[in-house]
């Protein structure tokens, strides 16, 4: 009872805070309060965050429609195995497209030069799965990890990345992929779950079977 108090102060304050304003003008008050970036951002669906550290985007990078990222508080999750708090940061230079979802319990980074296609989910949080437990699943306590995005990465349209996972540097993620496990620089990953099908060889300058 006093969690759920508490999450009905803080939204209330939010609310009251924004004076009921979209979220697009969330977005664009934060960024002429940086005023030093010349950013890109379209038509947000939700934009939630508590502070300006919690969400920070570079020099020339955009997102587009239909983007939903929500930088939680731990607290937020109702019982949670972690601490800290819920981070989105991308780099200079990136192009995240329509219907991008972050759940951002944890830190989402995505770094310089990476491109992000349509209808991409990032997922930092998961419930408990102990079906000995007396709570059912949704009530077990989550575990949050981070994901990161590696500079020049391509990630495909309605890809999957489930927590913890790490794409290495100029790595690509084949449509509809699944990614459960880090990926290492210079690979083309696909599939559900994703495996990687090829790595670029410098040797002779192409991608090659693994």
């Amino acid at each position: 009872m006093i969690w759920i108090i508490s999450r009905i102060i803080k939204y209330y304050k939010l609310i009251v805070h924004c004076e009921h304003v979209s979220a697009s003008f969330i977005a664009r008050e934060y960024i002429c309060k940086r005023n030093a970036r010349k950013i890109g951002i379209k038509n947000y669906d939700r934009l939630l965050y508590y502070s300006d550290d919690q969400f920070v985007i570079g020099e020339n990078s955009h997102i587009q429609g239909h983007a939903n990222i929500w930088c939680h508080d731990n607290e937020d999750t109702g019982p949670c195995k972690e601490g800290g708090r819920g981070v989105f940061c991308v780099g200079s230079n990136v192009y995240i497209g329509h219907g991008f979802h972050a759940d951002c319990y944890n830190k989402v980074i995505i770094k310089d030069e990476c491109l992000l296609a349509d209808d991409i989910l990032i997922m930092t949080s998961m419930h408990g799965m102990d079906p000995e437990l007396r709570e059912s699943y949704v009530k077990q306590p989550i575990t949050t990890r981070e994901v990161v995005v590696e500079e020049g990465c391509w990630i495909g349209s309605r890809v999957t990345l489930l927590p913890g996972v790490t794409i290495g540097k100029k790595s690509i993620i084949g449509t509809n992929s699944v990614v459960t496990k880090c990926i290492p620089s210079y690979s083309i990953a696909a599939g559900v779950p994703a495996k990687v099908i090829k790595r670029f060889d410098f040797s002779v300058h192409q991608w090659t079977e693994p």
